[in-house]
């Protein structure tokens, strides 16, 4: 009876880590550094720590395990009853870190299988007897076999995609009249492609990268699904590493660029911010020559992005923006008003700080031949974008007619955050002001610099924030700051702070679902 509940105990445990590894896997794309770095800084540090302790603590049951099986000390009943109460608190761990499982593709699926039949069937000898040495031993042997499966289909991956990659440029290059941009930056881009394919579809047929396909396979299936008769494609070009964007270029064959901004956002990755500047350039690289690139200003802070306009002034043409081309800006809960060259531009896009993205697209959709006029009523249809400042308000529910709930948890860095907290001082006056965080990610060295300052503009601009992770605890340390990853108690707390007056609150980065499902979004 023993050797059953602790076999079912143990399967539960397997089914549970390994839902949990491959999804972080899989969100990592199955890059090996990206998997890692994420394990380094992120919430995942916190739970690899507990989860190695308890992988030690295996290790000494297996020593202990090793030693009596000779001098038969302790009775196999005490045996199972340890390993039990080992595997329980492994189990709780993982429900307390929140159940996580991968979109199951033929691919998760496969490597699912896989180890989960090889530890199973490890795990059971010829005669079908279940030993509790086996047990612990393919336990503390779970992520290297996922790894090794992992690894062992990188081959067959890596194929597949030359194939889809080959299919897609060959589509590219049999596109002649194609009108493509490549868009990149460390923060901006995915908004600004937005944008600018919603513009140009007023008078174009576009084709654009969809949300998170901004890799080198995600370009090439947005281009093999693309129709005939597109008249421009915009793709959104994501990198991690050197010759990423470079080799998104090859297939997208880019004829206008646009880079959106830089920052340190993937410096965990790329090791200096010198780097990250010569990844987005890449795109400035694969031009062909008298082509546009448009720059935001705001990458000028970075003595190397001067010195590559300075070197690429030579064969572009290259456009310098920013929210100073722009005047006489209104901003509201419902929307943007502005002047540009002349012309009134009203949107409802919400946030002052998202103008310089609406802007490169303007610039980009005139340039490639749109009339100004046409401009103006495709930026008046623009509609905020699903979790990037999205913008909610409630009544009963939370007590108050003004409630304002703003939903920017699509992606985060660093620029986006002391944005976001701006716009909720500017517009905030007389309410409370409550941000709901998780830190930031892949920020390398910069981590705590970067915390630091979101810490102070916390509490500067917030009369209370919660921190869902204690990543950077002493960066974001604050009296206004609460660390507690118990929806729960977040959820009663924002009730009563806001019982008695209006308030708005600012959801950043990616949050738990409970959180999103309690404010309907």
């Amino acid at each position: 009876m023993l050797t059953i509940t602790l076999f079912f105990i143990w399967l539960a445990v397997i089914f549970y880590e390994l839902n949990y590894f491959l999804y972080f896997w899989q969100k990592k794309d199955y890059r090996a550094d990206r998997f890692l770095i994420d394990f380094k800084e992120n919430k995942g540090k916190v739970f690899l720590n507990k989860w190695i302790k308890i992988k030690i603590c295996a290790l000494f049951l297996l020593l202990i395990l090793s030693v009596i099986s000779y001098a038969n000390y302790i009775s196999l009943s005490i045996i199972y009853i340890l390993i039990v109460l080992y595997l329980l608190n492994l189990l709780y761990l993982l429900l307390k870190t929140q159940f996580k499982k991968p979109i199951f593709t033929k691919k998760t699926i496969l490597i699912f299988l896989l180890t989960f039949i090889t530890i199973v069937l490890a795990g059971i000898d010829y005669k079908l007897q279940v030993t509790s040495y086996k047990l612990l031993i393919l336990d503390i042997l779970l992520l290297p076999i996922l790894s090794f499966w992992i690894l062992f289909f990188i081959p067959f991956s890596n194929f597949a995609k030359a194939l889809l990659v080959k299919k897609a440029i060959k589509k590219r290059e049999d596109s002649k009249n194609l009108i493509s941009i490549g868009i990149t930056g460390s923060f901006g881009k995915g908004s600004t492609k937005e944008f600018l394919a919603k513009i140009l579809s007023y008078k174009y047929k576009v084709a654009f990268t969809r949300e998170h396909e901004n890799t080198e396979v995600g370009v090439a299936r947005a281009i093999l699904q693309m129709a005939e008769d597109t008249e421009i494609f915009v793709a959104e070009m994501g990198a991690y590493k050197e010759r990423d964007i470079f080799e998104i270029s090859q297939v997208v064959k880019p004829t206008y660029g646009i880079i959106t901004g830089i920052n340190e956002q993937h410096l965990a990755l790329q090791g200096k911010v010198e780097n990250i500047i010569n990844t987005k350039f890449e795109l400035a690289e694969k031009l062909p020559k008298r082509a546009i690139l448009l720059i935001n200003k705001q990458a000028l802070k970075y003595n190397a992005v001067k010195a590559k306009i300075k070197i690429y002034n030579k064969i572009l043409n290259i456009i310098k923006y920013s929210d100073t081309d722009i005047s006489k800006i209104k901003e509201t809960i419902y929307g943007l008003e502005f002047i540009y060259k002349k012309n009134i531009f009203k949107t409802r896009i919400i946030g002052a700080h998202l103008i310089p993205n609406i802007l490169g697209a303007i610039i980009m959709s005139e340039l490639i031949g749109m009339d100004i006029s046409d401009i103006k009523k495709a930026v008046k249809n623009l509609t905020p974008l699903k979790s990037t400042f999205f913008v909610k308000t409630f009544g009963k529910r939370f007590f108050k007619e003004k409630t304002i709930i703003i939903d920017d948890t699509y992606s985060a860095n660093s620029t986006g955050v002391l944005s976001a907290l701006d716009f909720m001082d500017r517009l905030g006056k007389n309410k409370n002001k409550i941000l709901i965080m998780r830190s930031l990610v892949d920020l390398g060295e910069k981590g705590k610099e970067t915390h630091k300052k979101i810490g102070k503009k916390i509490s500067l601009v917030c009369d209370c924030a919660f921190i869902i992770d204690n990543n950077f605890k002493q960066e974001l340390k604050s009296e206004k700051t609460i660390f507690t990853n118990d929806i729960k108690q977040i959820i009663k707390k924002i009730k009563e702070i806001i019982k008695n007056k209006d308030a708005i609150i600012l959801l950043e980065n990616r949050l738990p679902k409970e959180i999103l499902n309690f404010f309907n979004f």
